[in-house]
């Protein structure tokens, strides 16, 4: 799914309006928003061109955005990772993190080299590499390599990852790499400032298979580096000698390192991760980790499990990383039935610093592993079960000793402090999938629905025809830009990815419309204001590596993927108008390829973007956002196809059924021209 081009071929792409990685084949949406047979003519290099909003959606921007997803899953646990990192230390002239890619728990350490005989290494050539010449390209985009020159007296030299860290909490290290030749070895080496006949023990890497493919390693750290404090690393060491090279000009490619969590230790509630500011003290690995949600989890299986039936992805491929991922989720500690949102997509690591198992990101994977189960026999079982042992609804709910609404649902479990009091109270944000389970599962009783999410759910914001169901009480500052309280439209836009709002009872007010409305809203108010792009919702920063919520919106900073996710709103015209926007960020340059040196990455659009100046970091690429937007994508342009996996599963099935046999919760009548009935308000 890498698609990536000569330099030549993506110059001629930026000179078009969009080119495709091949001829799209037919799509048909739902409603009246995507009712159309893509029919594109090939322009030079085989590429094809989108010449209309429903074509682009439907054909590059889908492609692309999946070409994203499928490249940041990590090469071993098949995790995804939650960004690319922005402003590593060895940028080499950009903004993208190569570093990020070949160590993601060190990527901002210092690099040196060394040698026998010259100074500073110089017969060690070192760089990040985006490819290579036998076409088997590095996982994460990039790869290192260490080039040597062997010449005597120069017999031996290598390269040193600076650490200083604590690994003590994991148990295995794992890499990814290939040499010259099969011939061709290397050694590894855990340094901790050991001297003498207590220097660490290295590890020797063997040479590439026969045929020069990556090879994959894993060393046990205790017993594979003998010698080795774990408690104070000091430095990686990569290495040869003219006796262990067997060429005077060796080549080492380390595509991926990993330190793996000790499972035994993962879910240590005491651990402590910082110094203090001590410069003596090796802080905790995880201190450094890149971490991933749930909600990106959720994304990848999604995504990755429907692909093939949309010509989009190799089905043995899709089942085989679907099956990875599985695996991973299936080693990440529990704790009383809880999984926590948040892991490090390198070693499974989870966070420490939150150990929150919530309502709103938990349920989305939950709705995911309903999809695999419904879609994948061979997985089936295995989804099932990691599924029905991540989150245990039953410890949310909290009976009422009295009164019409019969309890609380609460929204966490911290895993090592327990239940995090909150009440859920609101149709209009994204913890209504997670109330939706909660019912279908048994753990709530179906009232709850009707009885208690009705109590402050049914209240509106807007005004005129505009109105929407509240998202929640935390609004954000006085700002001119609409519909943006607590986030903006993606609260309701996330649990309708998975969730039909034609079978939510609420009132005359549905759910789609609700956040049509808000949708519309920001629409019309960019308009009023002579600007090109719209949609305001949380992003990443558009300028520098920070992520945005509603108190820093700005009218010149937009983002697209609340767009993709409303493709297949037919209120107000709102699917069409967001297909329009879409195809707009393309053709302002949000579409433009992810340029990595010699390579040019088909990845869809940018998470946010500066209209004002046309611009914006060109590793602004967010999982979660892209990952909503392909989901939105596969509803419209592929019969809500999401969707109805979703509701095939015998919980969805049963969720709705329960909340088909209520009344509607919500039957105010406004008085304002906005009527019950009165269809001529939505005009």
């Amino acid at each position: 799914m890498r698609n990536h081009k000569s330099r030549i071929q993506s110059e001629l792409r930026l000179s078009l309006a969009m080119i495709s990685p091949r001829r799209w084949p037919a799509f048909l949406a739902i409603g009246s928003v995507f009712a159309l047979v893509v029919s594109v003519q090939p322009v030079s290099f085989g590429a094809e061109i989108a010449t209309t909003p429903e074509e682009y959606v439907c054909g590059p921007l889908l492609t692309n955005s999946t070409n994203f997803l499928v490249s940041l899953l990590d090469p071993f646990t098949g995790m995804p990772y939650d960004h690319l990192r922005c402003a590593c230390r060895w940028p080499l002239g950009g903004d993208i993190c190569h570093s990020g890619g070949v160590l993601p728990q060190l990527a901002d350490a210092d690099i040196t080299t060394f040698s026998k005989i010259l100074p500073n290494g110089s017969n060690v050539d070192w760089g990040f590499v985006d490819d290579l010449s036998t076409g088997d390209d590095p996982t994460l985009l990039f790869a290192l390599k260490i080039a040597l020159d062997l010449s005597p007296p120069n017999t031996f030299g290598g390269l040193i990852w600076h650490a200083t860290v604590d690994i003590s909490r994991y148990d295995r290290l794992r890499i990814r790499y290939r040499t010259t030749s099969a011939t061709t070895k290397f050694e590894l080496k855990l340094n901790s400032g050991l001297e003498g006949d207590k220097r660490e023990k290295t590890v020797e890497l063997p040479g590439s298979p026969v045929d020069g493919s990556w090879r994959d390693e894993t060393y046990e750290i205790a017993t594979d580096f003998l010698g080795t404090d774990a408690a104070h690393l000091n430095f990686i060491v990569l290495a040869t000698s003219d006796g262990l090279a067997g060429e005077p000009e060796p080549i080492l490619w380390v595509d991926h390192l990993a330190f793996l969590a000790d499972p035994s230790q993962a879910a240590n509630c005491s651990v402590v991760i910082d110094c203090g500011g001590d410069p003596s003290c090796y802080p905790d690995l995880s201190k450094y980790e890149p971490f991933t949600g749930a909600v990106n989890v959720a994304n990848a299986l999604t995504t990755l499990t429907l692909l093939p039936e949309v010509g989009l992805l190799d089905a043995t491929e899709a089942e085989g990383r679907v099956a990875r991922i599985l695996d991973s989720l299936g080693g990440t500690p529990r704790v009383d039935g809880w999984m926590q949102d948040w892991h490090s997509p390198s070693s499974l690591m989870p966070l420490s610093t939150n150990r929150i198992g919530s309502l709103t990101d938990l349920p989305q994977l939950y709705a995911a592993l309903m999809v695999v189960e419904e879609s994948w026999p061979s997985l089936e079982t295995t989804a099932a079960a990691v599924r029905n042992g991540m989150i245990d609804f039953t410890d949310l709910f909290e009976i009422a000793p009295e009164g019409s609404c019969p309890g609380k649902l609460h929204w966490a479990m911290d895993l090592c402090t327990g239940l995090e009091a909150g009440t859920l109270e609101y149709y209009g944000n994204d913890a209504l999938l997670g109330e939706f389970l909660a019912i279908s599962s048994g753990a709530a009783p179906d009232e709850y629905w009707s009885e208690c999410l009705s109590v402050k759910g049914c209240e509106l914001r807007g005004q005129g025809i505009y109105r929407w169901y509240t998202t929640g009480v935390f609004d954000c500052g006085v700002s001119t830009i609409p519909a943006i309280e607590t986030g903006g439209p993606f609260l309701q836009l996330a649990p309708q990815i998975y969730l039909s709002s034609s079978q939510l009872p609420l009132g005359d007010l549905t759910l789609a419309d609700s956040v049509a409305n808000m949708m519309a809203a920001q629409r019309d108010w960019a308009t009023s204001q002579a600007l090109s792009l719209w949609g305001w919702t949380n992003h990443s920063d558009a300028d520098s590596c920070d992520y945005r919520s509603c108190d820093e919106f700005l009218p010149e900073v937009v983002t697209p993927y609340m767009s993709g996710m409303g493709l297949d709103l037919i209120n107000k015209g709102v699917g069409e108008s967001s297909a329009s926007n879409l195809f707009a960020f393309d053709q302002d340059g949000a579409g433009a390829p992810l340029d990595t040196g010699t390579v040019f990455h088909e990845f869809g659009l940018r998470d946010a973007w500066n209209q004002s100046t046309s611009s914006g970091r060109r590793d602004n690429y967010l999982f979660l956002d892209t990952g909503w937007l392909t989901l939105g994508a596969l509803n419209a342009c592929h019969t809500q196809l999401v969707r109805q996996r979703f509701a095939a599963h015998p919980v969805a099935s049963n969720g709705y059924a329960l909340l088909g046999a209520l009344e509607n919760p919500c039957p105010w009548i406004f008085g304002d021209g906005f009527e019950s009935g009165d269809t001529s308000a939505w005009d």
